[in-house]
């Protein structure tokens, strides 16, 4: 890699670091509301245990549906922190300075899921993610800072929107193959689209 491309991989991992710095009060919120949650339901099963007849070979019938409630709740409060902590490495590993297959869709839905804070309160998103989108030729870091920019620019104009009417905007998140290689459309209504265009591999 050449001088001038190491200075430019090192600007890029700086700004994501900021990026991850500033969005960490709020992907900090979104690990902790499923986190208590499933705090919460190990009390309660601990509680039962607790209530249990030595005398009985299992719990009473009428706890099954509560139970099985409660290991449903805790399972998907689970998969949640799983999938942040996941988009958290997903965007923080992608590589810096050098071009490479990426998977457009894996990188939108990480930088979905670590901005929920930013924009779950003036808007709801709507995801339209292209099946079968081949990957794009881009420098990983890079795309996932771009994706993030256009995510970000779209919640600050969910909020002022929402700000005005006093209703919740919608943010359209789309991928799509198109003529010139592979699209990423953020469109916030009442509002306008903006739109991001990558090389597709073979193309």
């Amino acid at each position: 890699m050449r001088p001038d491309r190491f200075q430019e991989a090192d600007g890029l991992e700086q700004r994501r670091a900021a990026a991850i710095g500033a969005l960490m009060t709020g992907i900090v919120h979104e690990a902790n509301t499923p986190l208590q949650c499933l705090l919460n339901n190990l009390h309660f099963l601990r509680d039962c245990v607790g209530q249990l007849d030595p005398a009985r070979s299992g719990p009473p019938a009428e706890w099954r549906e509560e139970v099985e409630t409660v290991l449903d709740e805790s399972r998907e409060a689970l998969l949640r922190v799983v999938a942040l902590v996941n988009a958290i490495s997903d965007f923080m590993r992608a590589p810096a300075g050098s071009p490479g297959l990426v998977d457009l869709n894996l990188t939108v839905g990480a930088v979905l899921a670590l901005t929920r804070n930013e924009w779950k309160y003036s808007a709801r998103v709507d995801t339209a993610l292209a099946d079968g989108l081949p990957p794009v030729v881009a420098e990983p870091a890079r795309l996932g800072m771009d994706c993030l920019d256009l995510v970000l620019a779209a919640s600050r104009d969910a909020a002022a929107s929402a700000s005005v009417t006093g209703q919740a905007a919608r943010i359209l998140v789309a991928t799509r193959a198109g003529a010139g290689g592979a699209d990423l459309v953020v469109e916030v209504e009442p509002g306008g689209a903006r739109t991001l265009t990558w090389p597709v591999a073979g193309a």
